[in-house]
């Protein structure tokens, strides 16, 4: 699953979608037209949602179909934990291009790594 879906996102989404490793891509962004547009990029193999990243509740129910989350979104650090932990605690690996020091130290600090 791409989480972001702006220039870097649609750059990932591209690559994505070239990779026959993905059988399956889920583009994901608060921006329905975003989402589409990198969805796209990838071909067939591709669906587009509408997601906030503090919607636990709908993040949960995609990250239970899913073995990677690509985020390519700047978050604050009050949003990136949160998303974060949700990604650890099923299962799921987790890729983040935007990530800034101040949140990968909190991620170290945290409890749940």
């Amino acid at each position: 699953m791409l989480l972001g879906c702006g220039s870097v996102g649609k750059a990932v989404a591209g690559l994505l979608g070239k990779d026959r490793a993905f059988r399956r891509v889920i583009t994901a962004d608060r921006e329905p037209r975003r989402a589409d547009a990198a969805s796209q990029l990838c071909g067939d193999k591709a669906e587009s949602v509408r997601l906030e990243s503090s919607d636990d509740v709908s993040l949960g129910k995609l990250l239970g179909d899913v073995s990677l989350v690509v985020n390519t979104m700047r978050l604050p650090l009050s949003e990136a934990l949160p998303l974060i932990r949700s990604v650890v605690e099923a299962g799921v690996s987790y890729v983040d291009s935007s990530v800034d020091t101040e949140v990968v130290q909190a991620v170290f600090d945290s409890d749940y790594l």
